[in-house]
């Protein structure tokens, strides 16, 4: 027991000292070597030592151990390494056997660093749990003075860093708001000055390349007499600044005299330097833009590697604020010329008139270019000479009347090349520019070649002999960019000119093909390869009553539907526009019968023919249509009145030969009659023979009005009262067939007609209807205005209707479905009705009745109708009706 109070005793006392060495102001890195110290001589070890591995190599280092090395006797450095690598993974206390002695592995880490560390201890007794727990206790200690160690190192780098970069920084801005101003050189004499501020240095000369001569020259300094700054041009490569230059290398440099980076170049030694620093300015590709030197004088201390390191940094952030100040510079300059060229393109492309742009052009040059002269040459039509169109401040007799042909001379030679030519000595240089300068009287001037598509379209000749001002290369360029803008505008004038001429033509063109379409009387219709219909004339919007509006841009099948064709005949139709298609050939078709719904039936000449492109390929087809309904209709109106003619006058003939034998016979008779009267037989016999000689009579002379109308004597007649007479006249007939009559007219109704001729058409057509009513039934008769110019007289039955295959031929000569009759009534109502420029129209439906419509115009027009004994030729031609 004594013993363990002693150890712990003792143990104690080690922890109490270590605690009051801790609370002592030191240096860390010394508490922690004091530590070590401590532990080694109360545990009677072998070392006590402080490892870290590294995480990024996995390197086992030794940090700190009491006493530095180690007997290889005890123990292997490459074993004792390998543990301590497996502590700080397994990241647990362990205490071993290792060699000829007992180790004690204590790993631990912080949170401030990824790094790892461990605390070795190497005893040659094994340690005991009191030991193992004192060992504990200052193993805790001294992982709080580790960190310590680490926290103090870390704010003295960031301290540094701090200061540095609050150095920097503070420069950085006040280099950051020179550049606002835009003011490139007020930028650099800030980067001098802050640059010796930041380095303490008394001089800084901040040098940049000039590329035409290939040297460094002064642009800023700060210290630096006036004299040297006037006199100083390095050459590329040569001295300190000329190697820095070249090489990218930066020169921290003390006396140049023993300097080897400077064998075999006579640098100057100052006495009063102590030392200077050279860097090279890159921008961000990495090029080389200049240096910038840094020189203190004595007493102050020289640079450092430190000092280099820093001044390198700051000189890269010097040539960015250069490179962006640059860059600010050429983009204000840019900006400035794109807005000159916008001004004047917008000024040369407000106008497509082409002397208007020349005129434009040529003041731009002048005015915002400013060039002091110009002249614009345009390539003619042919291509071989060049005219001068527009002229600033040369005398119209130098450039302005003969035009330059593009073989010849220096205008010719630009034409030919497309590349610019600009002379800044004529009298030393070669023909033709020479020539041309002693022209001009400058021995300064350009021409410039007008591009427009990538080819030359005329020239730009421009000098500045009244200012003497040199052509610099900022004029060159903005004149190059207008001109080349002005070209697009006088393209485009030109284009313009020839499309509007174009346009003018192919507008007189189209407005006389449209005109040649609206005139003719015809319809055409043409489609393209996917059937959609591109023509339709206004003759077919008549005949079809299709509007255009629809027509146009449909597709053919739609239009189809517009038409109302029965099926069988739309793909008729169909099949006949599209032939051209399918055999590349013309196609006719004549006197073709259609039945649009509700139109009747209609005659057409169709004709379809191949559109061909210029290759010959068929691209759509052109259909052309005409409405011959009025001509079917006039042939068969012609024929029928020829018949008319022909039946009239075979009835005429009949009616005359059958005259003389009939009044023959009813003399006889009547003679007969009376001297034999006595005899009541034979009187019976005569008394029929004269009868049918008098029917036959009456149907002779019923022959000889349809041969010979009687032309109408024309009055004014009141209608209601003509229907209401006819009508009490037959009255007693339709009552004896047991018909009703109602009668319906207007109060007053007057037309011009012959009363006798109505009569007698009106009393034919109300014996047709009583007799169409056998069975009885209901009569029609009225009269109405059909317009303002016509009326209606209608007469309608109830009877038992005329059969569809009956109707067409019911106003033929001698055609009836009766028993008895001429059959001439209708054929003569038809023809009263047509003397008096009328229309006779009928509507009938089997079972239910039918209707005679009459239409009379108002005022019709006096026709002369042959009178009897005319030559037969004539009485034909003058049989048929006025249409």
């Amino acid at each position: 027991m004594d013993t363990l109070s002693h150890t712990v005793e003792t143990h104690y006392a080690l922890v109490r000292r270590v605690l009051q060495q801790m609370l002592k102001q030191h240096p860390v890195d010394t508490g922690v070597e004091m530590l070590l110290s401590e532990a080694q001589q109360h545990f009677g070890a072998v070392q006590v030592a402080l490892w870290t591995v590294d995480p990024d190599t996995q390197h086992v280092v030794l940090v700190n151990a009491v006493p530095v090395s180690v007997a290889s006797d005890y123990v292997s450095a490459d074993t004792l390494k390998e543990r301590v690598l497996r502590a700080t993974e397994e990241d647990q206390p362990h205490f071993a056997r290792m060699d000829d002695c007992f180790v004690a592995l204590l790993p631990f880490t912080l949170e401030a660093t990824p790094c790892r560390y461990a605390v070795t201890v190497l005893s040659r007794e094994p340690f005991s749990e009191c030991a193992r727990e004192a060992l504990e206790v200052w193993f805790a200690l001294l992982r709080v003075e580790v960190e310590r160690l680490q926290a103090q190192a870390h704010l003295q780098r960031a301290n540094q860093h701090n200061d540095r970069r609050l150095r920097e920084v503070t420069a950085l801005y006040e280099i950051g708001q020179a550049m606002e101003s835009g003011d490139l050189q007020a930028l650099l004499d800030m980067i001098t000055r802050k640059a010796a501020e930041v380095m303490e240095a008394q001089a800084c000369s901040l040098m940049l390349l000039d590329e035409d001569e290939h040297s460094l020259v002064i642009h800023s300094s700060y210290g630096l007499p006036e004299t040297i700054i006037e006199q100083v041009r390095v050459p590329w490569g040569e001295g300190i600044a000329g190697r820095v230059a070249a090489s990218g290398e930066a020169m921290l440099i003390t006396d140049p005299r023993t300097d080897p980076r400077l064998a075999g170049d006579n640098v100057p030694y100052r006495e009063n330097i102590s030392a200077s620093i050279c860097v090279p300015l890159r921008d961000r590709d990495g090029v080389v833009i200049g240096v910038i030197n840094i020189h203190r004088r004595k007493p102050a201390p020289i640079f450092t590697e430190q000092d280099l390191r820093l001044f390198s940094v700051f000189a890269m952030q010097a040539a960015s604020a250069i490179r962006n100040a640059r860059l600010y510079q050429e983009l204000t300059r840019r900006l400035h010329e794109l807005s000159v060229l916008s001004q004047l393109s917008a000024v040369v492309n407000s106008s497509l008139e082409l002397e208007q742009i020349l005129q434009q052009t040529a003041d731009g040059i002048v005015e915002t270019v400013r060039f002091d002269r110009c002249a614009i040459f345009l390539l003619d039509e042919s291509g071989k000479l060049v005219m001068p169109r527009a002229l600033r401040g040369y005398h119209p007799d130098t450039l302005g009347k003969t035009p330059v042909r593009v073989a010849d001379g220096i205008i010719g030679n630009v034409v030919r090349s497309g590349e610019l030519v600009v002379i800044h000595d004529a009298q030393h240089s070669t023909q033709p520019a020479r020539g041309f300068g002693r022209m001009l009287g400058t021995n300064s001037f350009l021409v410039a070649p007008i591009l427009a598509r990538n080819r030359v379209i005329g020239v730009v000749v421009a000098d500045n002999k009244p200012s003497k001002r040199p052509i610099d290369q900022a004029n060159i360029q903005l004149l190059t960019t207008f001109i080349n803008q002005a070209g697009m505008a006088i393209e485009n004038a030109r284009l313009y000119h020839n499309l509007d001429s174009r346009y003018h033509e192919l507008h007189n063109l189209w407005e006389y093909t449209r005109n040649l379409l609206s005139s003719i009387g015809v319809g055409v219709m043409s489609i393209d390869r996917d059937e959609i219909v591109l023509t339709w004339n206004e003759a077919a919007e008549r005949i079809t009553t299709v509007p255009q509006s629809t027509a146009l841009g449909n597709r053919l099948e739609q239009l189809m539907d517009h038409f109302f064709l029965p099926e069988e005949e739309k793909n008729l139709l169909l099949e006949i526009i599209r032939h051209p298609f399918k055999t590349g050939t013309r196609y006719s078709r004549f006197k073709c019968a259609l039945h649009p719904y509700q139109r009747g039936e209609m005659y057409f000449n169709f004709e379809s023919s191949p559109l061909r492109s210029t290759d010959g390929f068929v691209q759509g087809v052109v259909f052309v249509f005409e409405d011959i309904t009025h001509e079917v209709r006039m042939e068969a109106e012609v024929q029928r009145v020829s018949q008319l003619a022909a039946v009239g006058q075979l009835a005429s003939t009949i009616a005359h030969e059958m005259r003389n034998p009939l009044s023959s016979i009813r003399a006889s008779a009547q003679h007969l009659r009376s001297e034999y009267s006595s005899i009541p037989e034979l009187c019976e016999f005569l008394d029929i023979i004269i009868s049918e000689v008098d029917a036959m009579n009456e149907k002779t002379t019923e022959f000889l009005r349809f041969a010979r109308p009687v032309e109408p004597v024309f009055q004014d007649v009141d209608l209601a009262d003509l229907l209401r007479a006819t009508v009490q006249f037959m009255q007693t007939y339709i009552d004896e067939q047991q018909v009703q009559v109602e009668v319906d007219t207007p109060d007053s109704l007057v037309v011009k007609a012959d009363p006798n001729q109505l009569k007698e058409a009106l009393r034919n057509l109300i014996i047709n209807a009583v007799q169409a009513m056998s069975a009885g039934g209901t009569l029609y008769v009225g009269a109405s205005p059909a317009s303002a110019n016509s009326v209606d007289i209608i007469v309608r039955d109830t009877g038992e209707g005329i059969p569809a295959e009956d109707l067409e031929r019911i106003f033929e000569p001698f055609y009836t479905t009766k028993t008895s009759g001429t059959g001439l009534g209708l054929a003569i109502v038809q023809k009263i009705v047509e003397s008096h420029s009328g229309a006779i129209h009928v509507q009938s439906q089997v079972g239910v009745g039918t209707e005679m419509r009459i239409n009379l115009p108002v005022h019709p027009v006096v026709r002369h109708v042959q009178r009897a004994g005319a030559r037969t030729r004539d009485n034909l031609r003058n049989s048929v009706p006025d249409l």
